[in-house]
């Protein structure tokens, strides 16, 4: 069992863990995707064949399904380069989108934000002095402490953001390669394609976080409290930690948000169009001389379409 070190460099030992582990499980589910690949071919073949008798050129039905079904072999096959050039493919846009310093590893890296918080507080701390100038001083300690934890704990969420989008990427990514041979069947492949969606859309939260880890990294390089800091450098640093720390939470969820937002579709969407034609052909048979009754029967429809889209909009 692997070791992971209690230091500054926890975060990156804890990722580095769980990596080998995820990317160990793509080799375990490899194997039954594929069984679970056959059985789902065999189904779709036989149905084609079987509900298109006669009507379609059985030598097209056979190269598109030849050609589907060796796209969805080779995405099984060799998911684990896949999965790896895709990864590397967002973490390059973003890198390079910032500063284009970072290695791939350093993005990776998410205990870089943790050691310069502890280079921060240590620097805080040594003004604070020893136990006794703190219990000696307390009212002007005690500013001291609480911003320059208020500092580690910014950079500190920041790192953890990046550990846990790494994680959550992997973690969806494994498990959809079981996901991937439902694509092989028109009925199921809407279940496959929400498994690449669920990918595309953690890759791209990865793209931004890499991105600011870029523009970022550099930043916290320079940054250096003065020899003779006082409060109000304490300050203004605990309040630009905050700044990048919200930064990082937020920008990742807006762009996740933009990937995976749909329009509005209830059943008030659907109903209206639907009460809407039936009126008008309702109010324009009545309207030709149908009679009468018919006006009658005109103004019942739509006093009725009117009530079923009121109870609609209200359920809606």
């Amino acid at each position: 069992m692997n070791s992971v070190p209690l230091d500054h460099n926890v975060l990156n030992g804890l990722f580095e863990y769980f990596q080998k582990i995820f990317i160990g499980g793509t080799g375990v589910l490899k194997s039954p995707a594929l069984s679970l690949f056959g059985i789902v071919l065999v189904i779709d073949l036989l149905l084609a064949i079987l509900l298109n008798l006669g009507e379609i050129d059985n030598i097209k039905l056979l190269v598109k399904k030849t050609l589907k079904y060796g796209f969805i072999y080779g995405a099984i096959f060799y998911f684990p380069k896949i999965l790896s050039y895709i990864l590397d493919g967002f973490k390059w846009v973003g890198n390079a989108a910032g500063t284009g310093s970072l290695t791939s590893q350093a993005l990776a890296n998410p205990s870089i934000m943790t050691y310069h918080g502890l280079q921060f507080v240590e620097v805080i701390f040594a003004r604070i002095g020893n136990m006794f100038a703190f219990m000696s001083n307390p009212m002007i300690a005690i500013p001291y402490l609480i911003l320059g934890l208020l500092i580690f704990f910014s950079l500190c969420f920041i790192g953890i953001q990046i550990f846990l989008t790494y994680l959550e990427f992997y973690i969806v990514a494994v498990l959809s390669l079981i996901l991937i041979p439902f694509g092989a069947n028109k009925y199921t492949s809407f279940i496959a394609q929400k498994a690449g969606n669920a990918v595309f859309s953690l890759g791209v939260k990865i793209m931004v976080l890499a991105f600011i880890s870029a523009a970022m990294t550099p930043l916290l390089e320079n940054w250096a409290l003065p020899q003779n800091f006082d409060i109000n450098h304490v300050l203004y640093l605990s309040a630009a930690s905050l700044t990048l720390a919200y930064l990082s939470w937020h920008a990742p969820n807006v762009v996740s948000t933009l990937m995976s937002g749909m329009p509005s579709f209830n059943a008030s969407s659907v109903v209206s169009p639907v009460i809407s034609t039936a009126n008008s052909a309702v109010v324009t048979a009545a309207t030709m001389g149908a009679g009468a009754p018919a006006a009658a029967m005109a103004a019942g429809g739509s006093s009725a379409g009117s009530a079923v889209k009121a109870a609609t909009k209200t359920t809606s």
